[in-house]
């Protein structure tokens, strides 16, 4: 019994190696995405260090969001695009509670090019 379990997890090692390194990428990935974000906008809507703070909590989860959707071969499109729209709505949500409606007015229109 003790064989098949040590055997067992032998085999599954490698997998949760990987898995692990998978989430290193991603949370790697998230902050430095993150972080170019907020540089990009925190003079631009003339954030005080709160509002930084915050903003960066709320951008390094949305990027690790996107991340972990774009990696998930099992989700079909539409799959993907649900989820794309629930993280975009949960993001926009966050910065509604950060941000004052002139600050929030201002993100949107340059994140929509206008």
């Amino acid at each position: 019994m003790k064989k098949k379990i040590l055997l067992s997890l032998i085999a599954i090692l490698p997998l949760l190696t990987f898995v692990s390194f998978a989430s290193e990428t991603i949370d790697k990935e998230a902050v430095e995405s993150a972080q170019k974000k907020l540089e990009e906008i925190k003079i631009q809507l003339n954030l005080c260090s709160e509002q930084e703070d915050k903003v960066q909590k709320v951008l390094y989860e949305a990027f690790r969001n996107l991340n972990i959707i774009n990696r998930e071969d099992s989700l079909t499109k539409e799959e993907k695009i649900n989820r794309y729209n629930k993280n975009s709505e949960t993001y926009h949500n966050e910065l509604r509670k950060i941000l004052t409606q002139e600050q929030y007015d201002l993100y949107n229109s340059s994140a929509r090019g206008q």
